[in-house]
């Protein structure tokens, strides 16, 4: 595997991680509560689950910035592994990998709230554990952008940044308790169950629609900096991969329309059954890959 490629993968595997510590605390809490045994089941997988996003969130953080200081280096990861003084030198003197050195400190204080939210006991707990586990998630997320270029210099630039990529985590983020939340209800639906779910997914979609909304405002400025023309869009891979993304997101929309306007009255009006909520769950899903 290249550097490169490596690299990817991690900071997907990051960035994923990240986002489920912030969507997900937020679709828990849009949710609402329930005494329904199988959504208080659910509820509690969902705390649990926190916890083991950050270890592989630090995981993250650290093979990328030891990716990055081979790569810096020119050296292999192989090769790197006999050099710590490379990665030293990497972590402790350039700012890069100052940053990442305090991300991963901050990431380290994400263990504390997900281990209080895993054993919270009452509503009230819960509901605590929810809001830290969320508030520390969106200090480390607003950390990401300061590590590029444009993070040098903090101005508007770098607060549309971190508007972006946390309007971006909530909304990505959000998508797994969906899914979880629908095909859980699909083993053994009915009505309560449904209503319960289809008030989460109706609460969360509107949330969405904010996240998207802002997501593609705060994109487009942030590509307005690189792209001054059409030669630009079309002629540099940085404006291929904008068209790229833009196709991906007209994919995305259309998705959530029709999940928003087609799905969920038929979940509230219909009759629950297993086979409607999977059709569901293949079209969120869909999204959630696309995203």
């Amino acid at each position: 595997m290249t550097i490169v490629a490596f690299i990817a993968v991690w900071r997907t595997l990051g960035t994923l991680c990240l986002a489920w510590l912030i969507g997900g605390p937020v679709f828990v809490w849009l949710s609402g509560r329930s005494k329904e045994k199988v959504i208080l089941s659910w509820r509690s997988v969902v705390r649990r689950s926190f916890p083991w996003a950050v270890p592989l969130f630090i995981l993250s953080i650290i093979f990328v910035l030891f990716a990055e200081a081979a790569s810096t280096a020119e050296l292999s990861l192989i090769e790197n592994l006999a050099r710590p003084d490379v990665l030293r030198t990497f972590a402790f003197q350039t700012r890069v990998g100052q940053l990442s050195m305090f991300r991963l400190i901050a990431g380290m204080a994400l263990f504390a709230p997900t281990m209080f939210l895993a054993k919270a006991a009452t509503d009230h707990a819960e509901e605590t554990g929810l809001f830290l586990v969320l508030v520390v998630a969106a200090v480390v997320c607003a950390m990401g952008p300061l590590n590029g270029h444009a993070g040098a210099d903090i101005g508007w630039s770098t607060a549309c940044r971190i508007i972006h990529v946390c309007a971006v985590s909530i909304w990505i983020g959000g998508l797994p308790g969906w899914l979880g939340l629908v095909f859980l209800v699909a083993k053994a639906p009915d009505i309560h169950r449904c209503a319960y779910a289809f008030s989460a997914m109706l609460q969360f979609s509107r949330l969405a629609i904010i996240c998207m909304a802002t997501t593609i405002v705060s994109g487009a400025f942030i590509a307005s900096e690189y792209v001054g023309s059409q030669g630009d869009l079309l002629g540099t891979p940085y404006g291929l991969a904008i068209c790229g993304k833009v196709l991906l997101l007209l994919g995305v929309l259309v998705i959530a329309n029709h999940v928003r306007a087609a799905l969920l009255p038929q979940l509230r009006c219909g009759e629950p059954t297993t086979a409607f909520h999977m059709t569901a769950i293949r079209w969120v899903t869909l999204e959630f890959i696309l995203a």
